[in-house]
């Protein structure tokens, strides 16, 4: 569902600006979970986002889509940065379990 498309939507940014670049591509993700949260970690090896997209003043499709989606289907936060590339970290609150 949800994460997937996300998956798809950072994986085509990475392919349009870092192969653009005549570079091996590299991509780490990262997990991580802290109490009720997750927090999911993208970073490619790419230039980096600009610096209107850093502050939320320019998106393409594909971003908007992520940020809707995150806010909305997964009731998460999302944050944009630059650390050694384009890095999108995904902090989303875990359904609890319920037992009877």
């Amino acid at each position: 569902g949800a994460l997937a498309m996300i998956f798809n939507e950072l994986a085509t940014n990475t392919a349009k600006h870092v192969g653009s670049a005549a570079r091996d591509v590299t991509i780490d993700v990262g997990f991580q979970i802290d109490g009720d949260w997750a927090t999911i970690t993208y970073r490619d090896n790419g230039p980096g986002y600009a610096p209107e997209v850093l502050a939320n003043q320019r998106s393409n499709v594909g971003l908007r889509l992520i940020r809707e989606s995150v806010a909305t289907t997964l009731t998460g936060q999302l944050a944009l940065s630059n650390a050694g590339g384009a890095q999108c970290t995904l902090r989303l609150q875990m359904e609890k379990e319920t037992r009877t």
